[in-house]
């Protein structure tokens, strides 16, 4: 049975100390960042703040240094209904910084597939559209990327064991952070 080709960014399932507390930092897109931002999206400090001081974020992108993964909006009030941020618009993520945070993520690949002795590796991010509907992101790992180098993103922990999920294409694997704004340079994979 083939693997369903359903990205939802990094989905958040624990953490490497054991304990998952769930801790969340508010921060800020700036109306300035042009990228609609989704759920699940893997984001990036920019290097400036809002006039009271709440650090900005934008999505990453391949060789970004992540700060963490975006978990939910606060509400917009002039629209309740809106599950994602819009393009050129302000509006507050929560966000988990844990750089030990255990993520479930996609793989990209259609005819090229990661195969198990990718486990151990490291490997970059690639960017798609999120949906406008379900606000869900669309980031998935670059299967083509992955490799022993020490400044890619993601550490490949295991392949996701459910009975809906097999080595091949768009397999979803359980990653971590090799790379964090909060948790160092990354190291070499296997």
């Amino acid at each position: 049975m083939a693997n369903e080709d359903r990205p939802s960014g990094a989905r958040i399932v624990g953490s490497k100390s054991g304990y998952h507390e769930g801790q969340l930092t508010r921060m800020a897109i700036l109306a300035a960042d042009t990228v609609a931002t989704f759920v699940g999206d893997i984001v990036k400090l920019t290097g400036t703040a809002t006039a009271d001081g709440i650090p900005s974020i934008a999505q990453a992108a391949a060789t970004d240094t992540p700060v963490g993964i975006i978990v939910s909006f606060e509400p917009d009030a002039s629209n309740l209904e809106l599950k994602y941020r819009a393009a050129s618009t302000l509006r507050y993520a929560l966000v988990n910084t844990d750089p030990n945070v255990l993520f479930e993520m996609q793989e990209d690949s259609v005819g090229n597939s990661m195969p198990i002795t990718d486990v151990g590796s490291n490997a970059d991010i690639t960017v798609g559209t999120g949906s406008t509907t379900s606000g869900l992101s669309a980031m998935e790992i670059d299967s083509t990327s992955a490799a022993t180098t020490s400044t890619l993103v993601l550490a490949i922990e295991s392949l996701v064991q459910r009975e809906d999920n097999a080595i091949g294409d768009q397999a979803k694997w359980l990653c971590s952070f090799n790379v964090h704004q909060y948790g160092g340079v990354g190291v070499t994979g296997l």
